[in-house]
């Protein structure tokens, strides 16, 4: 995706493959002979372990870094995913924005147009 750092579908991913092995990030951390802080930076996206680290937390997932590639395009796909459904979601609230405004500016036309036809009347009346 344009303007996505790749690293983020790393994260993304090591989040996923640790999510899918049911692992709290110091779990994987200490498994994997890293700190939290480390793997958390990694999930999103701050930080790209160097290669020997990203093996160490792959062989902790039990993941074959021939594996990750799918794993990233899986990853990938999520994240276009996410994107288009929030680009729906975005759309369907400029629409709903929109009626809301239009319907407030009928609103008061017809108040205005009540407010004339009371003037008139009044005027009529005397």
């Amino acid at each position: 995706m344009a303007g996505t750092p790749p690293f983020t579908y790393l994260g993304l991913t090591i989040k996923m493959l640790r999510t899918r092995a049911g692992l709290q990030a110091h779990e994987l951390a200490d498994r994997a002979k890293v700190t939290k802080s480390q793997i958390s930076s990694y999930e999103r996206g701050h930080q790209r372990p160097v290669l020997e680290t990203l093996e160490k937390i792959m062989a902790a997932l039990g993941i074959d870094l021939f594996d990750l590639a799918s794993a990233l395009q899986e990853a990938e796909r999520s994240v276009a995913f996410l994107r288009q459904d929030a680009s729906v979601d975005t759309e369907q609230q400029r629409r709903r924005i929109q009626r809301k405004r239009a319907l407030r500016d009928v609103g008061l036309a017809v108040e205005r147009y009540l407010e004339q036809l009371e003037r008139e009347l009044g005027e009529g009346a005397s």
